[in-house]
């Protein structure tokens, strides 16, 4: 495999600039998170699923995230100094899984892969010294691997170890003396560099997670029972710790370390912290935090855990006794619907009737008063005020004020609502149904506002409803007596509907067309159709067999994202876009876990997509295929000085006193700073965080957008 490196790059020496998704909520990431290291209180990593790293540089208060994708999972982080680090896991190519390892030498700026393997992923790596390095794992059938380095990962050797079971955890007390401890109770020992190394009999059979010395001599691991167990005299004898935790905490221990001689800590997964003042004798529950996969003590006191549920990251400064919550936003629901009203305005709803709201592009996000208890699955505003939701047992809802009150509307029916659109501020439409045989579907219509609400039953239940034009519409859903996929329209104004012709042995989530004639319906298992000539007939676009496609929008004719998860029972979250209206699809590499529910374009630039564990992303040029489409509708933007250093003067001719929202973009499209805030002309900001190199600026108001340039260095 080619050796993988991220750096910042001016790319206005090239045309198309790729659009790429940024975590909107939860922050930094949402990814699980699966192992964390500090080298002091304020400088530290922590990486996890689909290929994410997240770094540190004071102590949590802000992080930078790099994303690999889906092809990366991350098991252990470790450095041997402040530029030079570590990463292992695996990476699936060639239809297969292979041992990873990968290296930093700039702080983490970019990352090289130095090893892949045999094996199927490598779970610890240990660096006793600055260039020996020990990274240990093994197979998916029961085998374990060793590997060994002498010249700081350029060269890997396999060491003989000949046991069976995986290894997932590696400790060195010297460069000679070593641990390995793994699953049904596998712990070995070197003492000759990795030359040989010998079984210490095994704990009960169950499942060690994490190792840790305070000496050449004592040492604790920890396992899947929530038992700890200690030696005394370097790994010959190993004792239960003399509280009785293990026996009676089923949790299970995932993480040890000891910050000094005396003092160290041990997480359960439900987030029980353990500690200890007297080098193991004695252990006492400590405080209670998330659920952890693990944990790093730079200090005695200052401690950090991260977690494989949403990738929470919490901090002590005490000791452990109180756990700050470091990630922003909602993390345990799930959004079904996002919409964007304008570019500052967006709205999101989902599940035990969660509705969140922000002003600023997504920037920050705040939970809003909710009407239901049940699910919301569709969102729509037809200003950045007035807007309306609809979701389980009939559920309907409209607010005026942007989302501070709703009033529930009784539209006689228990039906599920499944999608909600409005072609223009009066005239409106909800298709619902519920997927079960027998059932009946329902088109909701309203002509005021809301205010009342006209019902069409069909024999097909629905799941997505659109209007090109008033007058025209479609909504795509399933029979009501088998799984086939269904698409209707009317050309009545929904006076009338029919069923088109387009046949579909998979269930049709969502509808969207650019004209009344040019459309788009994606479903489940790939199931993907257009058509140019109003429905009559439709040709499959097969995107991606895999993935069950949940939502379809396009900012024009042309630019397009089809968002969904993976198939065959996977969760993994699937965007693909087309900048050609439909022709070609590209997978856009997904950053997140789990499951997109829906997409939406609050401009031609911009898309939003919303999915599992609250999960919100932005695409910074949302499909721009060049960075030059991005056209400035008012005076150009007067940046100074150019080139910068540490701060820039931004003066706009235009606007006189407006409430605006500014974007900073580098070349790759990543949104580096995002601020709504009252624009007197002009505004001064601090650059001095980011990286040298060009970046484009973008600033929105009320009549319009504006663009410009400026170089750091």
């Amino acid at each position: 495999m080619k050796n993988l490196s991220f750096f910042i790059i001016a790319l206005f020496f090239v045309n198309t600039a790729m659009s790429q998704w940024h975590w909107q909520n939860p922050k930094p990431q949402g990814n699980s998170l699966r192992s964390v290291f500090f080298s002091d209180p304020v400088n530290g990593y922590a990486a996890g699923d689909l290929g994410t790293i997240i770094k540190t540089t004071n102590g949590g208060v802000t992080w930078t995230t790099i994303c690999l994708g889906s092809s990366y999972s991350f098991k252990s982080v470790f450095f041997t100094d402040y530029n030079t680090g570590y990463i292992t896991g695996s990476v699936f190519e060639n239809d297969s899984t292979h041992a990873l390892i990968m290296k930093t030498t700039d702080a983490g700026l970019s990352w090289n892969t130095i090893y892949t393997g045999a094996a199927n992923v490598l779970n610890s790596i240990f660096f006793p010294t600055g260039n020996i390095g020990y990274a240990v794992g093994g197979y998916y059938t029961p085998q374990s691997e060793i590997l060994k380095t002498t010249d700081a990962g350029a060269t890997w050797t396999t060491q003989v170890t000949g046991f069976q079971w995986r290894f997932n955890s590696v400790y060195f007390t010297d460069s000679l003396t070593g641990y390995a401890a793994g699953d049904i109770g596998l712990l070995v020992k070197t003492t000759d560099a990795g030359s040989t190394w010998n079984t210490i009999p095994a704990f009960n059979y169950e499942q060690l997670w994490s190792l840790d010395f305070i000496n050449a001599s004592t040492g604790f691991v920890c396992g899947t029972y929530g038992t700890i167990y200690m030696t005394q005299d370097a790994g010959t004898t190993w004792v239960n710790d003399s509280t009785g935790l293990g026996s009676s905490n089923y949790d299970g221990l995932v993480s040890i370390c000891f910050p000094d001689t005396l003092t160290g800590y041990t997480c359960a997964s439900n987030g029980h912290v353990y500690q200890t003042t007297d080098a193991g004798g004695t252990w006492h529950l400590h405080g209670t935090g998330q659920r952890t996969s693990s944990m790093c003590f730079p200090d005695i006191n200052t401690g950090y855990s991260v977690s494989w549920d949403g990738g929470g990251i919490e901090k002590t400064v005490n000791g452990g006794s109180a756990w700050n919550q470091l990630t922003q936003g909602m993390k345990n629901d799930v959004l079904f619907s996002i919409c964007f009203p304008d570019e500052c305005t967006g709205y999101a709803a989902g599940q035990e009737g969660l509705i969140l709201k922000t002003v600023n592009g997504g920037e920050n996000w705040g939970r809003q008063s909710s009407p239901f208890n049940g699910y919301i699955y569709s969102v729509f505003f037809t200003s950045p005020a007035t807007g309306y939701i609809a979701g389980i047992d009939g559920a309907l809802a409209k607010t005026t004020d942007g989302g501070s009150h709703w009033t529930s509307k009784n539209v006689g029916t228990y039906a599920e609502l499944n999608s909600v659109y409005f072609p223009d501020e009066n005239t409106g439409f909800v298709a619902g149904g519920q997927l079960h045989w027998g059932q009946y579907g329902i088109i909701l219509k309203t002509t005021d506002a809301g205010s009342t609400w006209s019902k069409t039953w069909v024999n097909d239940i629905l799941l997505s409803i659109h209007f090109p034009d008033i007058q025209t519409g479609y909504a795509c859903g399933a029979d009501s007596t088998s799984t086939f996929g269904r698409v209707l329209k009317t050309n009545d104004g929904g006076i009338t509907w029919n069923r088109l012709p387009l046949s579909s042995d998979q269930i049709l989530r969502s509808v969207f067309f650019t004209d009344a004639n040019t459309g788009y319906v994606v479903g489940l298992t790939g199931a993907s159709f257009k058509t140019t000539d109003g429905g009559q007939t439709w040709s499959a676009m097969n995107i991606d067999s895999t993935t069950s496609f949940l939502s379809v929008s396009f900012a024009n004719h042309l630019k397009g994202y089809a968002v969904g998860q993976g198939g065959q029972g996977s969760s993994l979250g699937t965007a693909y876009k087309t900048y050609d209206g439909g022709t070609t699809w590209t997978a856009d590499t997904s950053i997140m876990l789990w499951g997109l529910y829906s997409v939406c374009f609050s401009d031609t630039a911009t898309a939003y997509a919303a999915g599992r564990s609250a999960t919100i992303l932005k695409t910074g040029y949302g499909g721009t295929t060049n960075i030059h489409e991005i056209k400035p509708k008012m005076e150009s933007l007067v940046i100074s000085p150019i080139p910068a250093t540490d701060r820039i003067t931004i003066t706009s001719p235009g606007v006189e006193n407006e409430n605006i929202l500014l974007t900073i973009f580098s070349m790759t499209g990543e949104a580096v700073l995002t601020k709504a805030f009252g624009f007197r002309k002009q505004a001064e900001f601090d650059i001095s965080p980011l990286p040298d190199g060009i970046y484009i600026v973008k600033l929105v108001g009320v009549r319009g957008v504006q663009v410009g340039k400026f170089i750091k260095q």
